[in-house]
């Protein structure tokens, strides 16, 4: 049996996953998020997985409620990730009109 390099990527882990949804996000492929499932269930506290999970439901209209759960998530857990805080206001005041939430945020 042949090893992998230690630098491989599991064809089937939450790791690979993450990278080709990734990948359809920044292509405006934004049914990524049906693949972000995987990493995001696997590895509950994956900050980038519910970011960007956040983002592809932000880009789906009837499923844009859902991405305030994802992108405050990620902000939960990674409070560095300036990004989701930039789409989390975003989201709040497009969506649900709270200005004071969002300015929270800054």
């Amino acid at each position: 049996m042949q090893k992998q390099p230690r630098n491989a990527i599991d064809r089937n882990g939450p790791s690979a996953y993450f990278k080709l949804a990734r990948r359809y996000n920044r292509t405006g492929y934004y049914q990524a998020s049906e693949i972000l499932r995987i990493p995001v269930d696997s590895v509950p506290d994956h900050a980038l997985a519910h970011y960007e999970l956040g983002f592809a439901l932000l880009q789906q209209f009837s499923r844009q409620r859902d991405a305030i759960k994802h992108l405050r998530l990620s902000v939960k857990i990674s409070p560095q990730l300036a990004k989701a805080y930039y789409f989390l206001g975003w989201a709040l005041v497009r969506l649900k009109r709270d200005f004071v939430g969002a300015r929270a945020l800054l």
